[in-house]
């Protein structure tokens, strides 16, 4: 593309608007689902394509004083959560240190730090709804190409795996000969499961892409083509089984069009309940219309039965853990492990593993989140004109339903990963850009 000499010479937030797809955030999101494509490997780390991305943000951030302002503000915004969560983790590197997880910490502090970049370079454009749009559409796109581009070379298509998955529910198929192969292409290996944490990261990365692509909608314009979007994104989590991330897209949906709701008036609040016991009653009624035989009901209908193995590892987990606990209250025991897997639960593993104090560090930066997430919410619904910036804030509003759920279920001990951090600091991003704007406007 032809450059003209006024374009090489404007300034970089001005360049990233004209050329969205280069800009670093659209990059960060079009490489997110792709975790599962290692590099290399330096220090222990795995080096993986997002993190390319990453630094290439934080090098916009370097170079640009008011980039580097808009994140140094954003670092003290996030302060009442970060700072407890900053002090579990230096407890935990070293109660960690010398065992399996001792890059645990470090890893936290890059993802955090990738965040951080994340929401500094999405809050520094000049056009932020068309910039959400287009880095929530490059997650899905880009993975959906490198994904056919592989399944082609090992004899198979993202058509041959949609049928299969539509005609007869065969997530077995998808899982294990389609994804299997795609994540395993890299590596000589005939392993005949894949990593749980390969499809889960991606699953993670489609939706905080879906709640980007939402929430960057005009709002009260009519969005079919992002209604068509949404079933997209929908029917690449159904098949990469991912049941937590599932749930936490289905509940977006419904808070969003709660907020919505409520925000327009269309409802009051004792109609927000009813809606909310619609919604319970319309869970009920698939229940039963789940006796179908369809194929693909069968399978979705195993899959939320939670009486899977899953389900009864984790709850093992976490009477292990528990006693664990009891044995050193104080201190903690140190990392441990059972069946080769962590505690799936950030509370209990902070507790087995560094003791109480680490245990209420981390309690309190979950609290603080969720006290800024219900006054965020209730501000929207009572205070609808005090929205200042031109996207949905009912999708800001689901931001942080992932990281607040997956702490509980998710692998890793439940440090929160890659994916849920950006969606943490979009949402923190997002709040501080709008009070920024909205005091800008009152001086003026």
């Amino acid at each position: 593309m032809y450059l003209s000499e006024a374009t090489l010479r404007a300034p970089a937030r001005e360049l990233f608007d004209r050329l969205v797809l280069l800009h670093p955030a659209v990059l960060i999101m079009a490489c997110l689902p792709l975790q599962w494509i290692e590099l290399t490997r330096l220090g222990g780390f795995d080096i993986v394509l997002p993190y390319l991305a990453i630094l290439f943000a934080l090098a916009a951030i370097a170079i640009s004083d008011a980039k580097l302002a808009r994140g140094t503000a954003l670092v003290r915004d996030a302060t009442p959560f970060l700072l407890p969560y900053v002090f579990y983790l230096l407890i935990i590197m070293v109660a960690l240190y010398g065992s399996l997880a001792q890059s645990t910490p470090v890893r936290q502090i890059f993802f955090i730090l990738s965040g951080l970049a994340f929401g500094t370079v999405l809050i520094a454009s000049q056009n932020l709804g068309r910039l959400l749009r287009a880095a929530g559409v490059a997650a899905p796109v880009v993975f959906v190409i490198i994904t056919e581009v592989i399944a082609r070379d090992l004899g198979t298509s993202w058509v041959e795996a949609l049928t299969r998955f539509f005609t007869s529910g065969d997530l077995g198929f998808v899982t294990y000969s389609f994804f299997r192969g795609i994540f395993n292409a890299q590596f000589d290996t005939d392993e005949l499961v894949i990593a749980a944490a390969e499809k889960n990261s991606v699953a993670v990365a489609l939706l905080v892409a879906m709640q980007l692509f939402a929430a960057g909608r005009v709002p009260g314009e009519k969005d079919r083509s992002g209604f068509a979007m949404l079933l997209v994104f929908f029917v690449l989590l159904l098949m990469l089984n991912a049941r937590s991330v599932l749930l936490v897209a289905i509940v977006s949906v419904l808070l969003a069009a709660l907020i919505s709701a409520l925000r327009a008036r269309r409802i009051s609040l004792l109609g927000a309940f009813a809606m909310t016991f619609a919604a319970i009653g319309g869970v009920a009624t698939l229940a039963v219309v789940a006796t179908s035989d369809s194929a693909i009901v069968s399978t979705l209908k195993e899959r939320f039965a939670f009486s899977d193995h899953s389900t009864d590892a984790r709850l093992g987990q976490y009477s292990w853990a528990i006693s664990r606990i009891n044995e050193s209250l104080l201190l903690g025991g140190g990392y441990a492990e059972l069946h080769g897997q962590p505690v799936h639960n950030l509370f209990l593993g902070a507790f087995m593993h560094a003791g109480l104090f680490a245990f209420l560090l981390v309690v309190g930066a979950y609290l603080a989140l969720v006290a800024l997430w219900i006054w965020f919410c209730a501000r929207l619904v009572v205070h609808p004109d005090q929205w200042s910036l031109p996207i949905r804030a009912e999708w800001v509003a689901a931001l942080p339903l992932l990281p607040l759920f997956r702490v509980w279920v998710a692998g890793g001990a439940g440090h929160p990963a890659l994916g849920e951090w950006i969606a943490l600091m979009t949402f923190g991003a997002l709040l501080a850009l709008d009070r920024w704007t909205r005091r800008r406007r009152h001086k003026s």
